[in-house]
């Protein structure tokens, strides 16, 4: 009988240790304040910046969302972004994707302080990583390791197959698996046999952003 991996299962047994960890981190007189970026009118990414300000209200960690309209110019973000990269007060940026038209994103990603990048986008955060040292690293590939560390999976010396090779997601968590000594397979839309690779996977991550693209018959 094969195991479900239950990611809220895993995010239940998590909840103790960040408390603890958040009350030690009061005892030195440390208040983590998340700052939320919400540019221009996608819908879901307001669900998902009200989804992350409640979350962090459970913990008892103050937010606040900056909420934009479609029409504000790249000079006006940019301008956001500095002030609240040099603001003592906030200690983490969380800046909602895309973007509206017009702005470029990755000047925009630059302009974030690298230890306030809660998603990890900056190339800073991207560099450490690449080179297995600390640093803030995006929700979903850390996600990933978390639930294999609680269902007791070690990746050590083991095939690991992601399908993706996205900046987000696929790109981080092969570089995880591997600081983890797993040996690690990327394909993407060009990649031939991809059944074949797959099959051969004691870990297997789909890192498409859809569901669906992982059939019964490619594991």
């Amino acid at each position: 009988m094969a195991d479900i991996l239950d990611g809220k299962e895993t995010a239940a047994s998590l909840e103790k240790v960040l408390r603890e960890r958040l009350a030690a981190l009061r005892e030195k007189h440390y208040e983590p304040k998340l700052a939320v970026i919400l540019a221009g009118n996608s819908k879901p990414s307001a669900m998902y910046a009200a989804f992350m300000q409640k979350v962090a209200k459970g913990y008892g960690i103050e937010s606040e969302i900056f909420r934009e309209s479609e029409d504000i110019t790249e000079e006006e973000l940019g301008s956001l972004i500095t002030d609240l990269s040099h603001d003592r007060e906030i200690t983490g940026i969380l800046m909602m994707m895309p973007l509206p038209a017009g702005i470029d994103s990755e000047k925009m990603i630059a302009l974030i302080n690298p230890d306030k990048d809660v998603d990890g986008l900056t190339d800073t955060n991207a560099g450490r990583l690449f080179a297995g040292k600390d640093g803030l690293f995006g929700c979903t590939p850390r996600a990933v390791m978390a639930i294999l560390d609680h269902y007791g999976i070690n990746p050590d010396g083991k095939k690991a197959v992601i399908i993706g090779r996205s900046n987000v997601i696929g790109k981080p968590v092969s570089h995880m698996l591997l600081k983890k000594n797993a040996t690690v397979t990327i394909c993407h839309s060009h990649t031939k046999n991809l059944k074949e690779i797959t099959r051969e996977a004691d870990i297997l991550v789909a890192a498409l952003g859809h569901a669906g693209a992982v059939t019964a018959d490619m594991v």
